[in-house]
């Protein structure tokens, strides 16, 4: 396993969060509390 594998385990989270959110800039702030 390299080094590299691992940094992208810990971002895929992160990464699908962000895409999330550029895609549901619209979402009320309750739900982005949530």
């Amino acid at each position: 396993m390299e080094p590299g594998d691992d940094h992208e385990i810990e971002c895929g989270p992160d990464e699908e969060l962000k895409l999330v959110f550029i895609k549901t800039p619209y979402l009320p702030d309750d739900k982005v509390d949530l």
